[in-house]
């Protein structure tokens, strides 16, 4: 009954595990078990779930030491001790959520943001696709993740070479999509997003500055063409 009961109050709040697990400062994992019902859970961690969800306290109470006292039978009968009420050890807390301060360049940014899927429990594309509001595809998914590759010409520096039609691989990573960025931060249970979108900003900045400031060629004179605000230089 206490698991069924968890189930159905995240149910009618229409909360994601993610959720629950953010606003009751424990993992994903430790949530999920405690509704699952395979493993009684302690009265700490049904608690802060019942809390996150908005539920009845001293409803949940009753479950929990209904399902208590059957667990404590049930060691009787085995001829194990049995648990008492008040010693069950609490669960451990959630550790503190990733933030994005001292990202500098889009690499870090992106390994924060490995960090913070490892926080919510390391899901597997798939599962994240679930969790999000956008529901995107895996390999949409992954660029979240991993580097961007792009191709440019190795004289003039178009994509492609408007001239000579030439690319060469350049591994320079890019800021990945905001909207997608913050998708995941919000499926993940990251409930400050502002500060994530400011950095982002900052580093897309930079990344529009050093796009329109690098040489567009390099000519045999040694005569260097630059593409600026004002075109050509």
């Amino acid at each position: 009954m206490l698991a069924l009961y968890l189930r159905n109050i995240r149910a009618q709040r229409h909360m994601t595990l993610a959720q629950v697990a953010a606003k009751a400062r424990y993992s994903v994992p430790t949530m999920s078990l405690a509704a699952s019902g395979k493993r009684l859970p302690t009265r700490e961690v049904v608690k802060a779930y019942v809390r996150a969800c908005g539920g009845d306290q001293t409803l949940a109470q009753g479950y929990w030491e209904a399902a208590m006292t059957q667990k404590q039978s049930e060691q009787l009968n085995r001829g194990a001790a049995p648990v008492a009420l008040n010693t069950v050890a609490p669960a451990r807390v959630r550790p503190e959520a990733p933030r994005p301060a001292g990202c500098e360049t889009a690499a870090e940014l992106r390994r924060r943001l490995v960090q913070v899927k490892v926080w919510a429990g390391n899901p597997s594309l798939r599962r994240l696709s679930q969790m999000m509001e956008s529901q995107p595809g895996a390999s949409t998914l992954s660029d979240l993740f991993r580097p961007t590759r792009r191709t440019k010409c190795s004289h003039c520096g178009l994509n492609p070479c408007e001239s000579t039609g030439q690319r060469v691989a350049d591994q320079e990573q890019t800021v990945p999509r905001l909207d997608l960025m913050l998708d995941f931060l919000i499926a993940c249970g990251i409930r400050d997003t502002l500060r994530w979108e400011r950095v982002w900003n900052k580093l897309k900045i930079a990344e529009m500055e050093a796009r329109w400031t690098q040489p567009a060629a390099d000519w045999s004179d040694g005569t260097k063409v630059f593409w600026g605000s004002r075109g050509l230089s």
